[in-house]
């Protein structure tokens, strides 16, 4: 998938040492629920676990690259979690700290929206945020989603409790 200045590619095992920095980078992770990664084996086995939900037809996920550089991961997008009618699902991105506040995931989340439209039966997408990522909500306030409501401590994972979770939701 092209935008004016990226591609949002499948990633390959060749994107192991790229998707290990950023899952291990401290920004990148201080507003996601998922486990640093330990050692490099994580980043393989996590590209693994992708590929097999995308062939079960799981989920949608691609690594973000600039159309000049396209064997440089900056970034990540997805579009997960979807209901069991396929009707709503969950995007998921996440950016490298030297690449954030350029628009890259405004023209990113864009190409993402208009996929869901053409390629699937989707009508809404959603988006869980901590209420203190505040790139983030300018993210989502600037692509037309609404917020919904605050996640409860139930809904939590365990790393999230005692944080505010918004829920944004824009239709498809």
């Amino acid at each position: 998938m092209l935008t004016p200045r990226l591609q949002l590619r499948v990633l390959t095992m060749a994107d192991a040492p790229a998707i290990f920095t950023l899952h291990t980078d401290v920004e990148v992770q201080r507003y996601l629920s998922r486990e640093l990664m330990k050692s490099p084996l994580d980043s393989r086995l996590f590209i693994e676990k992708i590929e097999k939900g995308i062939d079960q037809g799981r989920w949608f996920y691609w690594g973000i690259v600039f159309k000049e550089a396209p064997e440089n991961i900056i970034g990540t997008v997805c579009l997960w979690q979807f209901s069991e009618d396929g009707e709503t699902a969950e995007l998921g991105y996440d950016l490298l700290p030297s690449f954030q506040r350029k628009g890259i995931m405004t023209e990113t989340v864009a190409a993402i929206l208009s996929f869901a439209k053409e390629n699937t039966v989707l009508t809404e997408v959603q988006a869980m945020v901590r209420a203190d990522n505040i790139a983030s909500l300018s993210l989502l306030k600037k692509m037309n989603f609404s917020y919904t409501r605050n996640l409860s401590e139930e809904e939590k994972f365990a790393k999230e409790q005692g944080q505010e979770i918004r829920i944004y939701h824009k239709a498809v």
